[in-house]
């Protein structure tokens, strides 16, 4: 990076930031791929669990997947480590004592993602992706995993297997700041950022359908197929919010007294119908364009906080207070019910009553009170 005083006075600076940040992979991923899984399935007569029904016990075990590339792997294509890059340009610039304005653009993308795929080896294999003379398996389609040979492989999801997608996800924003810094008891700090989030690949957690395996979710085990509908397409990801309004701010008097307050706005995010593949598991596929069922309500908080400083001689101080948070007590949804298939393990999933209910609002007003003693 880089930092230029443009007016050579010390109150103004200029600045352009470049970086490449590298996933530290999560263990999620060598227990669940990387290491023979083993599961027990049973039926009982009682809730209790405690009276097995005779001959229904099954016992499943699934061999570790390979990394393409390493280990056991023979391709030519060497999976390698995600990672994001990062531009941020700016300019600050001081407007008064103590006080200054800043702008700055910053844009993030995932260069590469690692997750796990679906290979169908009953199919018959197309030309090597590197342009070589080896032949691969296509990838495993939704339509053909019940009646179909398959394979898994923790690889690059980039699109170099035929009919496996290209994830992708991007981040732009513009944010203009102002901030007093703290002096003759107050201080104050305030932000709007306009932002867009965009792309098919939500990242380590997958917030449509609450799966937190990093490096191992559902979104890439079946290539594009019909059946798959919008789900590879790009658009507006679920945590797009496009305007974020914070200020805070805080006051102190000499006679011990203090009081602060906290403003935080935030628009929708998108909303986007999911449904289920049969036998697989619901919220696993797209039925309409990301963002196509509009936007949940924005969600708007204020919190304020008073305080006193009772000093007892020498460093000993007792602070008393009161917080209260969410003054208004808005109750904006946050949470709305997006999947309108539930899978029945059938061809016909079963269509869901709760579609576009609301699933959870803003935490109700709550006051707490604060009694601190330090020496």
């Amino acid at each position: 990076g880089a930092t230029y005083d443009y007016r050579r006075d010390g109150k103004s600076k200029a600045f352009l930031h470049y970086g490449r940040f590298f996933e530290k992979i999560p263990n999620d991923l060598a227990s669940r791929a990387l290491a023979p899984d083993s599961a027990v399935f049973n039926l009982f007569y009682d809730a209790e669990l405690t009276r097995p029904i005779p001959g229904q016990e099954q016992i499943f075990d699934a061999a570790p997947f390979e990394v393409e590339g390493l280990g056991r792997s023979t391709s030519p294509y060497k999976t390698r480590s995600q990672y994001t890059d990062e531009w941020v340009a700016g300019v600050e610039q001081e407007v008064g004592r103590g006080f200054s304005l800043g702008a700055r653009l910053i844009y993030r993308s995932v260069g590469r993602v690692l997750e796990d795929i679906g290979l169908n080896l009953d199919r018959p294999c197309v030309p090597n992706y590197l342009g070589g003379d080896q032949c691969v398996p296509p990838a495993m389609t939704a339509e053909d995993w019940l009646t179909s040979n398959g394979g898994g492989l923790i690889t690059n999801v980039d699109g170099h297997y035929p009919g496996s997608p290209k994830l992708e996800r991007e981040y732009e924003a513009l944010e203009l700041t102002a901030q007093r810094r703290y002096a003759d008891g107050w201080q104050l700090l305030g932000s709007y950022r306009y932002s867009r989030l965009t792309g098919n690949y939500e990242g380590l957690f997958r917030r449509d359908n609450g799966q937190s395996d990093p490096n191992f979710t559902s979104l890439a085990d079946f290539g594009e197929s019909p059946w798959m509908e919008y789900t590879f397409d790009r658009g507006p990801l679920p945590n797009d919010v496009a305007h974020a309004v914070k200020l805070f701010g805080s006051y102190h008097w000499e006679l011990g007294w203090s009081a602060g307050m906290a403003f935080n706005y935030a628009s929708g995010r998108p909303l986007t119908e999911l449904g289920a593949i049969p036998y697989y598991g619901s919220q696993e596929r797209l039925l309409s364009p990301r963002g196509a069922l509009g936007r949940i309500d924005s969600i708007t908080t204020l919190d304020l906080r008073a305080a006193y400083d009772l000093r007892l001689g020498g460093s000993q101080t007792i602070v008393l207070g009161v917080d209260i948070f969410n003054v208004f007590d808005a109750q904006a949804v946050t949470s709305v019910v997006e999947n309108s298939e539930i899978d029945n393990n059938t061809f016909e999933p079963d269509p869901n009553a709760d579609f576009l209910k609301p699933a959870a609002y803003q935490t109700p007003r709550s006051i707490r009170l604060v009694v601190k003693y330090s020496i």
